[in-house]
């Protein structure tokens, strides 16, 4: 009989403490405001020559050694902090060149549409803007892609080029 009596006393204690294991103030995480690490960049660069095909080319980019992070804040502010290698591959694999310590600093104003399917970032104290897809959201996870196409007026005929860019953030 007296197991059974600390086991009741247990079971109300561990119940009085789940009580207070949890604030009111806690909500669900909100699945964009907080800060992120930033766990890959990789991009794509296709250059396409309309009168000389052969000189098509295909670059990648990858980032090493990220040390930046994303925090998205009230009022849609966005800092963005810290560096990273970006190391850039050829077709077939092969390295081409490193650069280090890219540093990655600035403050953006963001916003999300409705269905979180993607971002809008004004870059500031510019004119610049981007707008990023979101490919994949979860609490713990956001990876969104970009892409822009140029189109340039060369020697060589017209050539476009196409630039796409996934960013992996993770909390």
């Amino acid at each position: 009989m007296l197991k059974q009596t600390h086991f009741f006393r247990l079971l109300i204690i561990l119940g009085i403490l789940s009580l207070y294991s949890c604030s009111e103030d806690e909500g669900p995480l909100d699945p964009i405001k907080g800060k992120w690490q930033v766990s890959a960049i990789n991009a794509t660069e296709t250059e396409t020559y309309e009168l000389r095909p052969e000189k098509n080319n295909i670059t990648y980019f990858k980032a090493d050694n990220i040390s930046s992070t994303y925090e998205f804040m009230d009022e849609n502010i966005l800092e963005v902090r810290g560096k990273y290698d970006r190391i850039r591959y050829d077709e077939e694999g092969n390295e081409l060149s490193v650069v280090r310590d890219i540093p990655n600093h600035r403050t953006d104003y963001w916003e999300i549409n409705e269905d979180m399917s993607e971002f809008f970032f004004a870059i500031d104290g510019t004119f610049l803007e981007e707008r990023w897809e979101i490919t994949e959201l979860t609490t713990n996870k956001i990876t969104k892609k970009s892409v822009v196409e140029i189109d340039i007026e060369t020697t060589d005929g017209p050539i476009n080029i196409k630039i796409e860019v996934i960013i992996e953030l993770t909390r």
